[in-house]
């Protein structure tokens, strides 16, 4: 419940300061709904690299690096990351995992592509 409150405090923040600045009102709800599509690493340890969504290349990733639909995650050997997914689920990839982080099918639903490896995901939602 405290991470609900803490998401509702971040996004009237947000709601704040871009009206403190002049931003329209369509300005304000393309940054909430933006907002809500990222995905987030909380952890990197050992040999964690990010591809963003249409690049080839892989680059180290970093703690609270933002993940966008489209981006590409893989760990190496004996290394393991954990990300927040947009609907505020934990999934923990472990060693050799490569994914990728698809638009969600139906609203408030993450969705991955787990190409090799595996991961363990949690979810408080009923």
């Amino acid at each position: 419940m405290s991470k609900n409150i803490s998401l509702k405090l971040a996004g009237a923040v947000l709601f704040f300061f871009l009206i403190s600045i002049g931003a329209s009102p369509a300005e304000v709800a393309s940054a909430n709904a933006s907002e809500e599509n990222k995905s987030l690493l909380l952890t990197a340890a050992g040999k964690v690299d990010v591809a963003h969504k249409g690049s080839a290349t892989w680059q180290p990733g970093q703690t609270n690096q933002v993940l966008n639909i489209g981006d590409r995650l893989r760990t190496g050997k004996s290394s393991r990351a954990t990300v927040r997914l947009s609907n505020l689920s934990v999934l923990r990839v472990y060693e050799l995992t490569t994914l990728e982080i698809q638009p969600p099918e139906k609203e408030g639903r993450a969705a991955l592509n787990l190409e090799s490896g595996a991961a363990y995901f949690f979810n408080r939602d009923k």
